[in-house]
């Protein structure tokens, strides 16, 4: 279910980057989700909906101890190497997720990767060219017991790409930061939700964001910096083993590197082919960053125009990022 909250649409409605809604997926997930990966210390390369009562938190496993940073990010352990959570029969886990434009736009692949079995209830909010600071209120409130309308998650997940449009990410003069200043603002912004939920003792995943055409071109292999920072959390942050890393940007990549196709995955449509001769489909929009393989077309809802079609960068994406919470959980 997707939610945007108020206060964040007035912040951003003029400033918010372009996305799209995605139409519900009716694709299985079966076979997809192999193209997670999900670390606990792992490091790259690269610079809405009815409330819920809060009932008890679920506590992924324990993850391998972290070791030296690599220049890539590291695959998941494998699942001998890491003790699953067994999660008794009840009410579904209860996951919400934080995202930009790139969790808007594949919002409802991500409500159906995630809830398709039944035993996950998925909220997302998400809004183009929002940041990770715009949503803390947003965030305190959900998990405060006193909303009695609060979604109170049981696990969280993070996804921005390094948005600097709401007045959250402006200096005191009054400019956006960028560069150092910018990852430093998401560091400290992203440590502000660790100690959020790890109050509560409820797990945060982070999310990476796939490179574009644009941090391609200025030699971004893998992770962006922002994503890099983002798979450092968990060392920065051992306690409990409560912040976990998805790689998701390596879902709609090419070994590390961007790429506006990739080779067909079962149940979808080829739409070209290699000169090797290899079917594949378009995974990444025009604008180099999204997903949408075609022009966009129908009224803005949010401000955002809507994908007539289906989106197999979007679903490959979402896969990525439900994956590990599954598995987790076990409740693939």
């Amino acid at each position: 279910m997707l939610a945007i909250s108020r206060s964040v649409r007035r912040r951003l409605r003029a400033k918010a980057l372009p996305s799209a809604m995605a139409t519900l997926i009716a694709l299985t997930v079966a076979g997809c989700a192999g193209t997670s990966r999900s670390s606990a210390s792992g490091t790259s390369n690269g610079a809405r909906g009815g409330g819920a009562a809060a009932g008890p938190v679920a506590t992924p496993p324990a993850a391998q101890s972290p070791t030296k940073d690599a220049p890539r990010a590291r695959p998941a352990p494998r699942p001998a190497q890491v003790k699953r959570s067994t999660r008794p029969s009840g009410p579904p886990l209860r996951v919400e997720l934080w995202g930009d434009s790139i969790s808007d736009q594949t919002s409802h692949y991500i409500t159906f990767a995630l809830g398709a079995s039944g035993r996950v209830s998925p909220r997302i909010h998400a809004f183009g060219g929002s940041a990770l600071c715009d949503w803390l209120p947003d965030m305190r409130s959900e998990l405060d017991p006193a909303n009695l309308a609060g979604f109170h998650p049981q696990v969280v997940i993070i996804q921005f790409s390094g948005d600097a449009f709401g007045p959250c990410m402006h200096d005191r003069g009054g400019i956006a930061y960028s560069g150092q200043g910018l990852l430093d603002k998401y560091a400290a912004d992203a440590a502000a939700a660790i100690a959020l939920f790890s109050a509560a003792k409820v797990p945060i995943y982070f999310a990476s964001t796939p490179i574009s055409r644009t941090d391609a071109a200025q030699g971004y292999v893998g992770n962006t910096p922002l994503g890099v920072m983002f798979s450092k959390l968990p060392v920065r942050f051992p306690t409990g083993r409560l912040v976990r890393f998805i790689d998701a940007s390596a879902s709609v990549l090419l070994r590390g590197h961007y790429t506006d196709t990739l080779p067909c995955q079962a149940g979808e449509t080829c739409t070209g082919r290699w000169p090797d001769g290899t079917k594949t489909v378009v995974v990444r929009q025009a604008d180099g960053g999204h997903f949408c393989p075609v022009l966009e077309t129908g009224p803005a809802e949010n401000g955002h125009r809507t994908c007539p079609i289906d989106m197999p960068g979007a679903r490959r994406f979402a896969l990525a990022v439900a994956a590990p919470v599954l598995r987790d959980f076990q409740l693939s």
